[in-house]
């Protein structure tokens, strides 16, 4: 990730640059608000308590293994797939997959610095559950900061599709990644994140209240759901606008990037990428230069952190 909002966000915006230029883009829009998602729906396959664990190992392990392998091999086979198949559908949808990647990699950096991580790097228990409170944050803190409404980047309502283009996504996962994705494996994890949103998130925010209450705020659950306005132990700078200096996790670099520069950078990168797509001529390797989602060399660990999680213990 970064959250649902802020990957919607983030296409609309891109989609907004190319509206003349990139046409199919606009007009697929409804398919690249669960693009733009990338292979994060697999982590959410049955996840919800009263859901029967059915091989949930391997599939939610088809996000993992998409997230941290070779990048510019899995983006190559997805791209080379989609044009295979030949449908606007899943040519958009791999696109919005592509973009999915930009901004995880420009922006987890910071995201993992400040919220922390294992000995060995990981993300076990604690750090997963500061890792999606932070995304969660940055999404309300930057739709605030953007003047946008919550409702245009419902993160339920925005990724729920037809069956009919589920298939065809489904069809483009296994065409793609035949060694480890079966049929019905990304179909019913999109449905799966659709109905943890629709569980989790409500526009006033009793859901969460109740999330807190019964679960307590340092639950996954809690952790997933959107406050309506950041306050109290959750009122932090998480975009970084005071520029704070933070370490990148990899390299030990310091920075005083904000989320919003992260972004920007992000869409120009996009952007360039897309006018390579229209000129049919993109080379993986070059672009993604070894670098993962996590925004880490494929050989490399997250080692260095600037924190502020856990927030009800540290103050900034």
């Amino acid at each position: 990730m970064p959250a649902t909002m802020t990957h919607q966000l983030f296409a609309k915006e891109v989609i907004q640059s190319v509206e003349e230029t990139f046409p199919l883009l606009k007009e697929k829009e409804h398919i690249l608000m669960l693009a733009t998602q990338g292979p994060d729906p697999f982590f959410f396959y049955q996840t919800l308590p009263w859901q029967k664990a059915q091989d949930s190992s391997r599939i939610r392990n088809i996000g993992s293994f998409l997230h941290h392998q070779t990048t510019a091999i899995q983006l190559q086979k997805l791209y080379d797939a989609a044009l295979t198949l030949k449908d606007d559908d899943v040519y958009a949808y791999m696109i919005g997959a592509l973009m999915h990647y930009i901004l995880d990699k420009h922006v987890h950096p910071y995201v993992f610095s400040r919220s922390g991580f294992t000995n060995q790097g990981t993300l076990t228990k604690p750090y997963n559950i500061y890792h999606s409170h932070m995304e969660t944050l940055i999404d309300v803190a930057l739709i605030k900061e953007k003047k946008v409404h919550a409702s245009q980047l419902h993160p339920a309502k925005n990724i729920k599709l037809s069956e009919t283009i589920l298939r065809k996504i489904d069809a483009l996962y296994v065409k793609a990644y035949p060694d480890f994705v079966q049929p019905q494996d990304f179909f019913k994890s999109a449905k799966d994140m659709y109905k943890v949103y629709q569980t989790l998130y409500d526009g006033l925010g009793f859901k969460r209240t109740l999330l807190r209450i019964f679960l307590g705020k340092k639950s996954q659950a809690f952790a997933t759901s959107h406050p309506r306005k950041l306050k109290g132990f959750e009122r932090k700078d998480v975009l970084n606008l005071s520029h704070i200096e933070w370490r990148h996790t990899e390299t030990g670099m310091s920075s005083q990037e904000d989320v919003i520069m992260m972004i920007e950078r992000a869409k120009k990168e996009m952007l360039d990428i897309l006018s390579s797509i229209q000129k049919q001529h993109i080379d993986f390797d070059s672009w993604t230069k070894n670098i993962n989602y996590d925004g880490l060399t494929s050989e490399g660990k997250h080692t260095y952190h600037t924190l502020m999680f856990p927030l009800w213990r540290v103050s900034q």
